[in-house]
């Protein structure tokens, strides 16, 4: 078995990671992957901090993001780096690879609309289905071979 929370988003190599888990696992054997996506609300890893601005990855650059933190919180820091795979990216990797998909699901936050339209400029670049996947979960397997 192998589980991850919260990691997966963070490496800068997503399929090398998904070929040796594969390689690691036996056949028959799991993994439970759980982690941010990119265009997700929580990608920044902020809303703790910032409740008030989801998506603020997408909506201000980093110098922006780093004034609102030192301003309210007095704290030198941007937001979390995070890269850039799809729900899309993953799933086409992993069965790529040799995985099984038992288990797919989301944890979604839709944009309220008038959010959507105060940041229509830059949030409008993206499939609002697309920001609403905020955390993807996965339940591979190794088939036996």
């Amino acid at each position: 078995i192998v589980h991850s929370y919260t990691v997966f988003e963070h490496i800068e190599r997503p399929r090398e990671a998904l070929e040796n888990i594969f390689k690691l696992l036996k056949p028959g054997g799991r993994a439970f992957l759980s982690f941010n996506l990119y265009l997700g609300s929580s990608a920044a890893h902020l809303l703790g901090y910032l409740p008030d601005m989801p998506w603020i990855h997408l909506t201000h650059s980093d110098i922006e993001i780093r004034e609102i933190m030192k301003k309210r919180f007095g704290i030198d820091r941007g937001a979390a780096w995070v890269n850039r795979w799809t729900f899309q990216d993953y799933l086409d990797t992993c069965t790529g690879i040799g995985f099984e998909i038992c288990k797919c699901w989301y944890t979604r936050k839709i944009p309220e609309p008038q959010f959507y339209e105060k940041h229509k400029n830059t949030l409008g670049k993206y499939d609002v289905a697309e920001l609403a996947k905020n955390f993807m979960h996965l339940t591979l397997i190794r088939p036996h071979e």
